[in-house]
């Protein structure tokens, strides 16, 4: 132990004198006995630190390379939305790869849709919703060569009309896109108003109260008394319930 702790007290000159020369390296071998050949472990154990890496970046799926199943659920859920709007209502429809583009809705299923484009037409927006609800509502028969008027517009194969002037070819109106080529939907959402559901659920608070008084039995009186808010309540959130314009489906 004395004779270590010599041979380190021996080698501070060395270190304290500045950088190492070879004449430094040849005087510090009578005290330290240096290995001939560096040291193979060390070597051998960076390579396999970097082998495994490797391994497991090869091993792990590139971000972007799989869908996760909530991932469909979810797209799933929101083209519900897109086979559930009415027939006739304004949507606006985003093409992959090209700008937002007002449509109407005439249907939909999980292969696509099929909407009315108006580019072109200059009528205004009430006569556009007219052309929307007639051609929605009567698809089927207007292919069989049929025709149907609402007020002042006219619609058959032989084109749309707007007070005996035609306005557009019906096969130029209507447009099939497949799902795969939309981006993002954005259509009409209902929305409740929780101000509705606590007026309406107070009322019935109130309702309830005077009228479990007059119950028959316990049973009855509880139903009463607990059935009616939440009956108002349920009530004024749908009855005074808005729409808005928002996102309803957007591709994965």
């Amino acid at each position: 132990m004395r004779s270590m702790l010599s041979g380190l007290l021996a080698l501070i000159p060395f270190f304290s004198s500045g950088p190492l020369q070879a004449q430094d390296f040849q005087d510090m071998g009578s005290f330290v006995s240096l290995p001939s050949t560096p040291r193979a472990a060390p070597r051998r154990l960076s390579d396999a630190a970097m082998r495994e890496t490797q391994q497991l970046a090869a091993a792990e799926p590139p971000a972007g390379s799989a869908i996760e199943p909530q991932d469909i659920k979810r797209t799933e859920r929101s083209w519900s939305r897109v086979r559930a709007l009415n027939p006739g209502a304004e949507i606006t429809v985003t093409p992959k790869g090209s700008a937002p583009v007002a449509r109407y809705i005439v249907s939909a299923d999980e292969s696509g849709l099929v909407v009315l484009n108006f580019y072109g037409v200059t009528e205004p927006d009430a006569t556009r919703k007219v052309i929307a609800n007639l051609v929605s509502a009567h698809m089927a028969a207007l292919n069989e060569g049929q025709r149907f008027a609402d007020r002042n517009v006219r619609v058959g194969m032989d084109g749309v009309f707007v007070e005996d002037r035609k306005v557009a070819e019906l096969d130029r109106l209507v447009e099939r896109l497949t799902r795969a080529e939309v981006l993002e939907i954005e259509g009409p959402i209902r929305t409740g108003s929780i101000a509705g559901g606590v007026v309406l659920g107070l009322t019935g608070l109130v309702i309830g109260f005077g009228a479990a008084w007059g119950a028959t039995s316990r049973d009855e009186a509880r139903t009463i008394f607990f059935g009616l808010p939440v009956l108002g309540a349920f009530a004024g959130y749908r009855l005074f319930g808005h729409t808005r314009q928002g996102v309803i489906y957007r591709a994965p």
